[in-house]
């Protein structure tokens, strides 16, 4: 039994259950129609043909579009409350210091970046292979802690 559409172009009472049903179920038409009180495949029925309605998809979508610019919002009006905490020098310094992590993992920030360290800087070897190069050296020319002052040597 099909339900007639409001003359005015507006969702029948169904539809705008269905609608409510849907958010609330994270976009799962057969579930939202399960809390309407269908089963089995008539569920299944009766959500392909609401999800197939044009005005009910349209509403749909205009309803996801306004929780994600409250979404936003909120996300932006924390970032600014965090941001005037950490400028507000009368705050505590370890709240400040809180306010700067928050917003550091909010806007991402916060992950550690992998990379691998060449500790080949300014031209200098690593410790290792200066180790390794010492030795090298000193094979055939005596202990490397005689030539250093360092006793007997290695």
């Amino acid at each position: 039994m099909r339900m007639p559409a409001d003359r005015n172009g507006r969702l029948t009472p169904r539809q705008a259950r269905f609608v409510e049903a849907y958010l609330a179920h994270g976009a799962d038409g057969a579930a939202a129609v399960r809390a309407l009180g269908f089963k089995g495949q008539r569920a299944a029925n009766v959500a392909w043909g609401l999800k197939r309605s044009l005005k009910v998809m349209a509403e749909i979508e205009r309803r996801q579009g306004e929780l994600a610019r409250c979404a936003q919002l909120c996300l932006e009006e924390r970032l600014e409350i965090l941001a005037e905490i950490a400028r507000d020098g009368s705050q505590a310094a370890g709240d400040r210091i809180r306010a700067i992590a928050e917003l550091n993992k909010l806007e991402g920030s916060y992950a550690p970046i992998r990379s691998q360290t060449d500790i080949r800087q300014d031209g200098r070897l690593p410790l290792f292979e200066a180790i390794k190069r010492l030795l090298a050296q000193s094979e055939g020319r005596g202990r490397i802690g005689a030539r250093c002052g360092l006793g007997d040597g290695l």
